[in-house]
């Protein structure tokens, strides 16, 4: 089975508190833009669809998503709180029969 960005979004909204909507907002607060690069990276890795997709999803340039995954990616390498939150909101959003939930860099 395959996710679709549209229930990646939902449930990185749903774990950060964020209302419908939150994450194709133009804000760029802290919370908000790690929470939007958080669903960017999840999006990627498990809903199969190019940078460009995501970016028209998630109303950001393909070169956003791009920069978004690597930061995600430094941050899943050096924080460790950060990367339980990304494990977490995988674990909710991936079904179990394809919840192969191995967090790489």
């Amino acid at each position: 089975m395959i996710i679709s960005p549209q229930e990646v979004i939902k449930k990185v909204e749903e774990y950060y508190g964020f209302s419908t909507g939150a994450l194709i907002d133009k804000d760029r607060s802290s919370t908000l833009a790690e929470a939007r690069q958080t669903a960017m990276y999840l999006c990627h890795k498990y809903t199969l669809r190019s940078f460009v997709e995501i970016g028209d999803v998630l109303h950001r340039h393909h070169s956003t998503v791009i920069h978004g995954i690597r930061n995600v990616k430094k941050k899943l390498k050096s924080d460790l709180e950060y990367r339980s939150r990304v494990e977490e909101i995988a674990h909710k959003t991936i079904p179990p029969t394809t919840n192969k939930l191995i967090i790489t860099v």
